[in-house]
């Protein structure tokens, strides 16, 4: 095992373990604080559409339902890099890292249950989920090109002279 080798898990590990407890401090937020920190987004959002001149105008739903599915992707994305630092085929551990993928977002909407104004939502659940699965997608896909061009690189043979 190279030394970096280790360091990377342990990092990606760690970070994929403080981004989990990040979402659940966010969830732990009453409603009244989490709306404020929300409503300060919408604003501004739509300050910067007005000064760009676009009619558009962001809601606080629309903010929190991005934010969700954003965060759910970032998650996907690191959990899998946190995988593919313990093995090279990190496809032949997607059940291991899709549960967490879904655990996660259910054990966050269950916290969100025992917090004054805030409930826990089914559709939230999904959201996160599907966040979290296009992350996973988007992992593969990179992961894919990265190895396939690493792959045609020590393929390449000289022209016989």
């Amino acid at each position: 095992m190279k030394p970096w080798s280790h360091w990377a898990r342990v990092l990606l590990t760690a970070g994929a373990g403080l981004f989990i407890v990040l979402i659940f401090l966010n969830s732990s937020l009453p409603a009244a604080q989490s709306s404020t920190v929300s409503g300060g987004v919408v604003e501004e959002i739509n300050a910067l559409l007005k000064e760009a001149d676009l009619s558009w105008e962001v809601t606080d739903h629309m903010v929190r339902k991005t934010a969700h599915f954003l965060e759910f992707m970032g998650l996907g994305i690191l959990v899998f890099l946190a995988i593919r630092s313990y093995t090279p085929h990190p496809a032949c551990h997607l059940f291991t890292g899709l549960f967490v993928g879904l655990m996660v977002p259910v054990s966050d909407e269950s916290i969100q249950l025992f917090v004054e104004g805030r409930s826990g939502q089914v559709s939230d659940v999904v959201l996160d989920f599907t966040g979290f699965v296009t992350g996973t997608l988007l992992f593969f896909l990179l992961f894919f090109l990265f190895t396939r061009k690493k792959r045609c690189a020590f393929s390449w043979k000289p022209p016989a002279s």
